[in-house]
């Protein structure tokens, strides 16, 4: 049972179900009917970034039970984000009339996670990283709360200004 769970919460799974469920608050919140592509959209991207994130992030000094799995588990990152990028692939072409919401998530994954690669361009990116914590709470804030909104196509209102805001900070607090 312990493998189990070790895997549900140390794999991008468990991360990509809170992205799932965050966005689904969204449209129950605004009382808006779930968009399941934009979801299933949403779960196969955060999948594919997490798991990229993770099978590049190198390993600190101590490790902590998560970190030893990601190091120990390469293999399965890379199996998630192939998935990913199958979901995404499919689910992509499904919301093809919302390619610009999508692609803008997308270029913000891979700007987070882009210094972890081991080549020249993108290690130089370090350098230029501030404001990591802000920036991730901008993207899922973006993911989760604009994406669902920009899809539905309503017209912003302030509750849903302070929901975002709302969401921004909790982010940042976790």
């Amino acid at each position: 049972m312990k493998k189990v769970l070790d895997f549900f919460l140390y794999s991008s799974i468990y991360i990509a179900v809170c992205a799932l469920v965050m966005s689904c608050q969204t449209f129950l919140l605004f009382q808006l009917p779930p968009h399941l592509p934009l979801l299933a959209f949403i779960f196969c991207g955060t999948l594919c970034s997490y798991s990229f994130h993770w099978y590049f992030t190198q390993p600190p000094l101590t490790l902590s039970e998560k970190a030893e799995w990601c190091f120990t588990h390469k293999g399965t990152h890379v199996l998630l984000f192939v998935a990913g990028v199958a979901g995404l692939g499919w689910w992509g072409y499904v919301l093809k009339d919302f390619w610009t919401w999508l692609a803008f998530g997308a270029l913000m994954s891979f700007i987070y996670s882009a210094p972890k690669i081991p080549q020249r361009p993108f290690v130089q990116l370090k350098k230029f990283i501030v404001g990591k914590t802000i920036f991730l709470a901008l993207a899922w804030t973006y993911v989760t709360v604009g994406r669902p909104l920009a899809v539905e196509r309503v017209q912003w209102t302030t509750a849903m200004e302070l929901f975002a805001i709302n969401r921004f900070f909790l982010i940042y607090a976790i």
